[in-house]
């Protein structure tokens, strides 16, 4: 028996079987486990490890750390640990984007000048 199904009969819990208690339970379990994995995948704000920024941007751990000491890539530094998240360690990616020489040629023709960014 279903979640929905009780609910839709609006029997109280008390007066379900065991079997049907169990299959409650476990209906409630792998609702809230599809919830949290979509949730989870859908935030690309998330917190990463060291080691799971080194694989995002695929660069080794000591060129991640060297990049921290320098500042150069923004970080979380809590009990002597890095971490990272994930949107910005996205955007910094971005940041360091060449432009194609077909977008400087459209931008010269659009505004006359253009900038390297």
């Amino acid at each position: 028996m279903t979640k929905t199904n009780i609910q839709q009969q609006d029997r109280p819990l008390y007066s379900l079987t065991i079997s049907e208690y169990i299959e409650l339970n476990r209906q409630i379990l792998l609702d809230a486990k599809e919830s949290s994995n979509t949730s989870a995948e859908n935030t690309s704000d998330e917190i990463l490890t060291i080691e799971q920024a080194s694989q995002l941007l695929k660069l080794a751990k000591p060129t991640i750390y060297g990049l921290t000491c320098r500042n150069e890539i923004p970080f979380i530094k809590k009990a002597k640990k890095l971490y990272f998240h994930k949107s910005e360690l996205l955007d910094w990616l971005q940041e360091g984007r060449q432009k194609t020489n077909d977008e400087i040629r459209e931008e010269v023709k659009a505004t006359g000048t253009f900038s390297l960014k």
